[in-house]
């Protein structure tokens, strides 16, 4: 389920100039050149993002569904803000606030759906235990690239036109939802870690006690 969001979000990336470059205020549009420059500071915010989210992952292993579910209902109301100004429902005077806008809900969005990519990658590995982690990363890696592919492959739709790159931020997320919402999750890695834990405790205190 967070392959969708999260493969569609870095291809949108990579074609937001197309929907980006119509919005307009004041006279002025969004420039190709801010576009660019938007995209390499989402990319830089969204990995600083998941590289902190995954050093905190142990400390979050039995709630890691439920942060999964708030961190993209968070990134789809958020893109659904973006939506509205890319699809110049909520306007503005002037292009500046415009581009704050943009820029600050695209950030804040790419980066709460990049964030779950070590969540989600964490909590395939606790239910697929004791299948290899390779297999399992390999999996989540190719359906990954299906979203990213089916979404590209829409460009080739006669007649499709580029209006649906406004709305398909907030679609991904929400449509991940109920994958997660219905997923029962087992931490079996995490018991069998604490199982061994545990006894090794036991084991120390008996050694300590003898």
């Amino acid at each position: 389920g967070s392959s969708i969001p999260q493969g569609i979000v870095i291809a949108w990336t990579a074609m937001m100039v197309v929907n980006l470059t119509q919005v307009c205020a004041g006279g002025h549009c969004l420039t190709q050149h801010w576009v660019n420059y938007l995209g390499i500071y989402s990319t830089i915010a969204s990995t600083i993002t998941a590289i902190l989210v995954a050093r905190l992952v142990d400390k979050v292993k039995g709630y890691l569904k439920l942060i999964i579910l708030i961190l993209l209902g968070l990134a789809g109301v958020v893109f659904i803000f973006l939506t509205l100004i890319s699809s110049q429902i909520l306007q503005f005077k002037h292009i500046v606030n415009v581009e704050i806008s943009v820029f600050m809900l695209l950030l804040l969005g790419s980066s709460l759906v990049v964030a779950t990519m070590p969540l989600s990658m964490e909590l395939a590995m606790e239910v697929c235990y004791p299948v290899s982690e390779c297999v399992v990363g390999g999996w989540i890696s190719i359906w990954f690239n299906i979203s990213s592919v089916l979404f590209l492959s829409l460009f080739d739709i006669p007649g499709i036109g580029t209006s649906w790159l406004n709305y398909v931020l907030p679609v991904s997320c929400f449509i991940a939802l109920p994958f997660f919402a219905i997923f029962r999750v087992e931490y079996k890695r995490m018991a069998i870690d604490e199982s061994k834990s545990s006894s090794s405790r036991e084991s120390i205190t008996n050694e300590e006690g003898t």
